[in-house]
């Protein structure tokens, strides 16, 4: 179980550093194609349906004896013999023994279809464990812009130069939608927490933004450390 997951936390990392992004699907379908353990359920589950097909009789025995020497009888000398066996079984145990080959082939079926879902589930939260983590990267990096918009314009301030052109910076970098945000919507849900906490940290910036920009006065050497830290 240990080496199934790591082999598909392998694949996911592998593939989502390619250029071409894909979609869930296509990593579900090359999971399912390339697992070892879920293709060995698979063959065991046709070995086992190839099983019913071969409850029949069993197949007839020819003896066939020679005599070293003639043996006499009453009808002649006899110099070998031949018989033809037939076993055949109690009324009801072919039909019985089929029906337990197929039932133990649709257990081995459900087995399969036990191990094929399980391994579905581990790809989809790995999958959307990425994604989580994308978002949140994308976010950070819109956060990340914003502060040092935040901190160009604490620095202007503080050295009592003109701070229009850094207010503005600021009001585009906070209008900004960022990837991460976007990509929310047509998720599950996953990840939403992060952006909402985000997004009410760039609200708050874009505030602090404003009262910088509006405010009068010098600024402080206390606004450009808070930031930078």
């Amino acid at each position: 179980m240990m080496l199934k997951n790591i082999s598909i936390l392998f694949l996911l990392i592998a593939t989502i550093f390619q250029a071409e992004s894909q979609t869930l699907d296509q990593y579900l379908e090359e999971a399912t194609e390339n697992n070892p353990a879920l293709q060995a359920s698979f063959t065991a589950y046709k070995a086992s349906l190839e099983k019913s097909n071969q409850v029949t009789l069993e197949n007839p025995q020819l003896n066939i004896g020679v005599f070293t020497k003639p043996m006499e009888l009453l009808m002649g000398n006899q110099r070998a013999e031949a018989s033809v066996m037939q076993m055949f079984p109690w009324f009801g145990m072919l039909r019985t023994q089929k029906d337990e080959a197929t039932l133990m082939a649709e257990a081995k079926y459900e087995e399969f279809r036990q191990e094929r879902n399980i391994l579905l589930y581990q790809v989809k939260e790995t999958y959307f464990q990425l994604q989580q983590l994308q978002n949140t990267i994308d976010i950070n990096k819109s956060n990340l812009e914003i502060l040092r918009s935040l901190e160009k314009l604490a620095i202007i301030r503080y050295q009592g130069g003109n701070t229009s052109e850094a207010v503005s910076s600021v009001s585009s970098a906070v209008k900004r939608p960022s990837r991460g945000t976007q990509s929310n919507g047509s998720g599950d849900g996953m990840g939403m927490g992060s952006g909402s906490s985000a997004g009410s940290s760039g609200m708050n910036q874009s505030s602090a933004g404003s009262s910088m920009g509006s405010g009068s006065g010098s600024g402080k050497l206390t606004d450009v450390l808070r930031l930078q830290v």
